[in-house]
């Protein structure tokens, strides 16, 4: 790919920033994927930096801070000094401290900004759609935090005007109370997630899936490579072959450091290739690991269930059992005493055991 199709590719990014049928997440892998590219073919990033904005965008729309951060500190110094990279930088610090007034009004002029400052479309229209899903948040937020807010408050922590915040509020269900006050109503329950353990499931399914495609590639060219070595044997009259290191299960032949066993030889065809091979190889075997702890972690996750059943269940018992002895003892005053009196009793007799011993 060279930066011609790279040009095309970015452009491409841009429609789909552009597009209602934008997804997020698909948004971010794809500006991680030409990030990739850039840096493995070395070229010059001074003409990207609008496809950086939008990759930093994109993380921020997943609220993914963490990788918005990583994304910053990888880049070149020069295009940190970007007045664009560097305002969508401080939406980043000001998410990171928690300061949505501040990231507020930084994208406002983000995506109000003027001609002459250059700002393409698209980062107009997702600096717009990280605001929308913050006020989203900070109103989910304000309404398990709060029984009841001023409208100036609201205002205020939601980045918009007085009227846009309370009509905003009315329409999530929001009541109005006589002194002015918003009463907040909660938000609906968010359905439970897959597990990870079955998000690892998938995984492993669909890598297991792609090795055992390219091992049946691999072993259809070494029949090939066989069938054309017996040819050319009985064309040459007889002449031995030069032996050749075997590809298929051991690895790519082409790479660097080859091993001996499929990982060796996987990963020495991974740094022969490039990074994005090194990255696909690390990938694979990563999952493989996990794949292999899946069973221990449902054993250990089975295990922690039946310890909390167990322990709900002592629980339980000692519970009923102390509270139906403790309505004995209100019932039958004497009950106590009496336990009283056989306790000092055993006391005596012990003592009389230990002189008589001595």
């Amino acid at each position: 790919m060279d930066e011609m199709e790279l040009q095309t590719a970015v452009s491409e990014i841009r429609n789909l920033a552009e597009s209602d049928q934008m997804v997020p997440e698909v948004l971010a892998e794809q500006c991680l994927f030409i990030e990739l590219v850039l840096l493995e073919k070395g070229l010059s990033l001074e003409a990207f930096a609008d496809f950086y904005a939008m990759h930093m965008l994109s993380y921020l729309l997943c609220d993914n801070l963490c990788e918005a951060k990583m994304l910053w500190m990888r880049m070149p110094e020069r295009l940190r000094q970007r007045p664009l990279l560097s305002g969508v930088h401080k939406v980043l610090q000001a998410l990171w401290r928690s300061e949505r007034q501040n990231a507020f009004e930084t994208l406002e002029r983000i995506a109000n900004a003027p001609p002459q400052d250059n700002v393409d479309a698209p980062i107009r229209k997702l600096s717009k759609l990280v605001a929308d899903k913050q006020r989203q948040k900070a109103f989910e937020l304000l309404s398990r935090a709060f029984s009841s807010i001023s409208q100036e408050e609201l205002a205020k922590l939601t980045g918009l005007p007085r009227d846009v915040a309370v009509e905003s509020a009315r329409g999530l269900g929001w009541t109005e109370e006589a002194n002015g006050y918003l009463r907040p109503v909660l938000p609906a329950p968010v359905p439970p997630s897959v597990g990870v353990l079955e998000q690892l499931n998938s995984l492993t399914q669909d890598v297991a899936f792609l090795e055992q495609v390219d091992l049946q590639a691999m072993v259809k060219k070494e029949e090939e490579s066989r069938v054309g070595g017996a040819t050319g044997k009985g064309a040459g009259g007889g002449e031995e072959r030069a032996h050749k290191p075997r590809t298929g299960v051991q690895g790519d032949a082409g790479g660097k450091g080859g091993g001996a066993g499929p990982m060796a030889g996987s990963a020495g065809g991974a740094h022969g290739k490039g990074p994005l091979d090194a990255v696909a190889f690390s990938v694979a075997a990563t999952t493989r690991l996990l794949a292999r702890l899946i069973p221990t972690l449902q054993v250990a996750v089975s295990s922690i269930d039946r310890i909390r059943a167990f322990a709900d269940a002592v629980t339980t018992a000692f519970v009923s059992g102390f509270g139906a002895a403790w309505e004995e003892v209100i019932a039958n005053p004497g009950v106590l005493r009496c336990a009283g009196l056989c306790e000092k009793q055993g006391r005596k007799k012990a003592s009389h055991k230990g002189e008589r011993h001595s």
